[in-house]
């Protein structure tokens, strides 16, 4: 298919091991951090690594000065810790080594919402519907990106259109939760992915088998 911005993510990932992790930390994240320090370059945010793993280890493809997307809607809602005590260090110039972040157990998956003709040419300016049940919803966070304010309420302004988050004991209730609310919200020319997480999904299923 066309080359897209994120239009999905789950967490967690049982591919990520410790061994994996600690490829990622020894290769890539401390070199950089280390290079950093050397050239004298004070960087105080949030550096977003963006890696594919392949059959000769984890390899960057891109370095950004924020958050991931769509990565960070599915995990922050994990976090049962406040985001903004480390981020005020961050600010601030000071050490977050010793502060320590609480993590749910549960599974998260985020499906992306996008315009009719996404990532070529779309319509704007659509009304969106977005039912109270949704908003309500105690195991689904929707997020707003390609939208702003009409005349007559909320509509469409971007190619990527909103990320609905799915929150479940299991991945499998995650992503069932996010298509259930993924369908309810409305604009013309709607369009979402239904296979997100499906390797992993099929992972988890032969695991149980």
């Amino acid at each position: 298919g066309p080359n897209t911005g994120g239009m999905g993510a789950y967490a967690p990932i049982s591919l990520a091991t410790d061994s994996l992790l600690d490829q990622i930390q020894d290769r890539i994240i401390e070199p950089t951090l280390w290079a950093l320090a050397k050239d004298e370059s004070e960087f105080k945010g949030l550096l977003y690594a963006g890696i594919m793993v392949t059959d000769h280890g984890p390899k960057v493809v891109e370095f950004n000065c924020r958050f991931g997307d769509p990565e960070t809607q599915v995990v922050l809602p994990l976090l049962d810790s406040s985001l903004l005590d480390p981020m005020i260090e961050i600010a601030n110039g000071q050490s977050i080594s010793n502060l320590k972040l609480d993590w749910s157990n549960k599974a998260g998956l985020t499906t992306v919402l996008a315009s009719s003709g996404y990532p070529e040419s779309y319509p704007k300016g659509l009304p969106i519907d977005i039912p109270d049940e949704c908003v309500e919803d105690p195991e689904a966070v929707i997020f707003q990106a390609g939208t702003s304010m009409g005349p007559g309420g909320l509509v469409t302004s971007g190619g990527r259109v909103a990320a609905v988050t799915g929150i479940a004991d299991t991945l499998r209730a995650a992503s069932l939760k996010s298509l259930s609310v993924a369908e309810k919200i409305q604009f013309e020319g709607k369009q979402f992915r239904k296979d997100i997480g499906w390797r992993e999904l099929a992972r988890s299923t032969k695991e149980t088998s």
